[in-house]
């Protein structure tokens, strides 16, 4: 009886070590801030990213890692934050929710089902996802409050703020683009010899001959299984939500007209893009009392960054930080 005892309070305490180590990426004076938090704010960028480095060779392991840092260090900085202004303020509900509407919009394309299949991924409910939400708004809206001697945002900082940002702030929906496409099939039930590994083999010898001054036209019609093939694989005035949010993001946030793209991957097989034209969505003018707000905000934000830098570090500088990943 004393060996099940002895062996159950050994298999205990190393399973509660083994949970410590799967599950927590940084402990902020003793709160955790788990690795579920950190992948489920990572998980967009992941896939874009595996979407452009099939491989996940060193650039995307470095380009991960930037992120996943990233993300950890505005957790903690949001963690010791939160721990100042607990109790001193609250969000009320329907912020969040338009919040939350403005992410579905912008960032899935305004596809409701692309989000919560998100959520299911990561292991989020509605809910959780909504809490999130409120302490990044509490956070934003602390900032802006803090430090009360900084300038009001003058007029041409707002224009400025807008001219940068606007692209950022269009109607995605609306996003349509011209190019060419060679597609390979990953896989080939009437043969064998079609398989992932040759097919992504044979993309990227192809993307490297395009990249030495092959034609694109004549290469799609020579190599690629997708439609439009004899007409050089031309796509024209595409919207973007014929496309899948991972190749929405790969084309229109990450490259521009005239790139050269890929071997880009999905399920289906391998593809490489060339990016005759992109047109942007409408964006909401500056007149649009939102969209002025919004960007009031983050000229005040970016004004008072300074010496909120500053704050957050005199607060690390006092604080118990323990990162683990």
């Amino acid at each position: 009886m004393m060996r099940i005892l002895l062996f159950l309070s050994l298999f205990s305490t190393l399973a509660a070590k083994e949970f410590e180590i799967t599950s927590i990426a940084a402990k902020v004076n003793g709160h955790a801030i788990t690795k579920k938090e950190v992948e489920s704010l990572l998980a967009p960028r992941r896939e874009v990213l595996q979407t452009m480095y099939p491989r996940q060779g060193e650039v995307y392991q470095r380009r991960l890692k930037e992120f996943r840092d990233n993300i950890l260090e505005q957790l903690i900085n949001n963690e010791l934050l939160l721990s100042e202004v607990e109790g001193r303020a609250s969000i009320p509900d329907h912020v969040v929710e338009q919040e939350i509407a403005r992410i579905v919009r912008e960032d899935y394309d305004g596809k409701e089902k692309e989000f919560n299949a998100f959520l299911r991924e990561n292991g989020l409910t509605r809910r959780g996802f909504r809490e999130q939400q409120r302490e990044q708004i509490l956070v934003q809206a602390y900032r802006s409050q803090q430090f009360s001697d900084i300038a009001p945002p003058t007029e041409s900082e707002i224009k400025a703020k807008y001219n940068e940002r606007k692209i950022a702030m269009r109607d995605r929906t609306k996003d349509t683009i011209d190019f060419q496409k060679i597609f390979l099939v990953s896989r080939d039930r009437l043969d064998p010899n079609v398989t992932p590994e040759r097919q992504l083999a044979l993309a990227e010898k192809i993307f490297l001959e395009l990249k030495g001054g092959a034609d694109f036209t004549e290469m799609a019609k020579k190599h690629s299984d997708g439609a439009f093939a004899d007409k050089g694989g031309l796509w024209e005035n595409t919207p973007r939500t014929d496309l899948s949010l991972s190749f929405g993001d790969a084309l229109f946030e990450e490259s521009k007209a005239g790139d050269l793209v890929g071997p880009l991957k999905d399920p289906a097989g391998f593809t490489i893009v060339k990016i005759l034209k992109i047109n942007y969505g409408p964006t909401p003018p500056l007149s649009n009392k939102d969209v002025r707000e919004r960007m009031k905000k983050e000229v005040d934000i970016e004004k008072r960054t300074e010496k909120y830098d500053a704050w957050i570090k005199s607060l690390k500088a006092h604080a118990m930080i323990e990162r683990k990943m």
